[in-house]
Order: C-alpha cells, then sequence, then structure tokens
C-alpha cells in the first residue's frame, strides 16, 4: 500500500501486525480506536483491528484487517500512548462508558469482538470510577441517550 513500506528482509505480515495502530493512525488519522481494539491497544489475534471512524468501511493489508463503523454525533474518546520499536504514538480511543455502550451494540461486529472478560472488566471499572453502580449506570445512559443508542445503555437484568 503506497506509504507503508517494510524492510525488504523483514517479515512483512509480522511487521504490519506489530504496527496496526501505527498504519491505521496514517490512512485515517480523524478515526479512533474503539471495540476489543481500545481495550487492547492493539489487533485481536486474528489480525482485525477495530476503528471508528466518518465512514463504514474495511480495508485489509496482509493478515491487517482494520474494520471501521461510523461514529456517533457525540463520541467519548480518551487518549491513549502506544509504544512499539518506532516510538510512541498518542491516539484516541473509546472512553470506559463508550466502549460499554460498544459491546452491546445491536448487530454489530465491533460488538462481537469484546469477550466476556473484557465486559467484566469495562463494567468493574466503570462502578470503580463513578463509586457505585447506579452512577455508572447514569453516566452510560447519558452518552447512549446523547448519540440515540437507547436499547444499548437500557438496563439488563441480571441471570
Amino acid at each position: 500500500m503506497r506509504g507503508i513500506y517494510v524492510d525488504a528482509d523483514a517479515d512483512i505480515d509480522e511487521t504490519v501486525r506489530t504496527h496496526a495502530v501505527r498504519i491505521a493512525k496514517y490512512l485515517y488519522p480523524n478515526a479512533y480506536l474503539s471495540a476489543a481494539s481500545a481495550v487492547l491497544l492493539g489487533t485481536m489475534r486474528d489480525g482485525r483491528l477495530f476503528l471508528t471512524g466518518r465512514r463504514v468501511q474495511r480495508q485489509r493489508i496482509r493478515t491487517l484487517e482494520i474494520i471501521q463503523n461510523k461514529a456517533p454525533d457525540h463520541p467519548s474518546v480518551a487518549q491513549a500512548v502506544i509504544g512499539d520499536d518506532m516510538g510512541e504514538l498518542r491516539v484516541d480511543v473509546s472512553s470506559i462508558r463508550q466502549r460499554f455502550l460498544e459491546a452491546f451494540r445491536i448487530r454489530s461486529e465491533h460488538a462481537t469482538s469484546f469477550d466476556e472478560a473484557m465486559k467484566d472488566g469495562i463494567a468493574a471499572r466503570l462502578i470503580e470510577e463513578h463509586r457505585n453502580p447506579e452512577n455508572a449506570a447514569d453516566a452510560v445512559f447519558k452518552l447512549a441517550r446523547d448519540n440515540g443508542w437507547l436499547d444499548e445503555g437500557a438496563p439488563r437484568n441480571a441471570t
């Protein structure tokens, strides 16, 4: 792909996967890491990298697949620092509140990227950040309401 170069003697697939976030930032400077990629700060084991940006699109570069969905009207993002052998890179990522909503998006490949352990970890961080489950639920619901994601923000019964 134009603008992405690899040493001739390097393992191309490994290099692309190692620098996946840097490549995504180069290709989509206004997008941010979302779904499981915001938790992992990188790709899933299968090579998928999840972004949210201006439009829905997919891009495959060898074993890396960049999957982008359309951003909500009022995204909640935070900054993260990712390091690789080229140095540190600052990137925007979905905030904890937004990750929680992304995990429950209906008919969403982004939602299926979360495993149960990730969902439990996000819920625990939300409760810790907001001091109790009720305050955490209120914060998540406000973001859901602002973005028209009311189904994702609705309370769920524990089973």
